[in-house]
């Protein structure tokens, strides 16, 4: 997005729209509020290096508001990760966490369905309700070759 806006040239900062735009292009099952909250975290302060340095905003000619990508990236000398980082990881653990307690409520469902199919079985075995045809030994069945037929003898 930098070098295609740019002529080929890397400017090593984005707009906020073409941030939002390299954002939901990497992450196209977020909806707009996790990308909002990704976004919003790059105007919180970021430890770089020694000291903490802001990465947004970044004022250009013409008003235009930019971010340094790269900042996003980086860690202080502890290795502490900056807000934007950490919004990607905090997003991920709770859309963990949110698929698999949709996981267990789905396997709830289908346990359920399954007893209750099972319990239907039993009962219909169990009452005559579910009753195997029996086959007639061939020759034997009615309307058959040697069975009686519904014509006049």
């Amino acid at each position: 997005a930098d070098s295609d806006s740019n002529s080929g040239k890397f400017t090593e900062t984005l707009s906020l729209v073409q941030l939002e735009e390299v954002v939901h292009a990497h992450f196209p099952v977020k909806g707009k509020m996790r990308i909002a909250a990704m976004i919003e975290s790059v105007n919180e302060e970021h430890p770089t290096g020694n000291g903490r340095q802001r990465i947004l905003p970044v004022k250009t000619w013409g008003g235009k508001v930019t971010v340094k990508y790269e900042l996003l990236y980086k860690e202080d000398i502890n290795f502490d990760q900056g807000p934007f980082l950490e919004a990607v990881r905090d997003q991920y653990l709770q859309e963990r966490t949110e698929f698999l307690i949709e996981v267990e409520r789905q396997l709830q469902v289908l346990h359920r369905v399954k007893e209750e199919e099972e319990n239907r079985l039993f009962v219909a075995a169990n009452t005559g309700g579910w009753k195997q045809r029996e086959k007639a030994p061939k020759g034997n069945a009615p309307g058959g070759p040697g069975g009686p037929t519904n014509a006049a003898t």
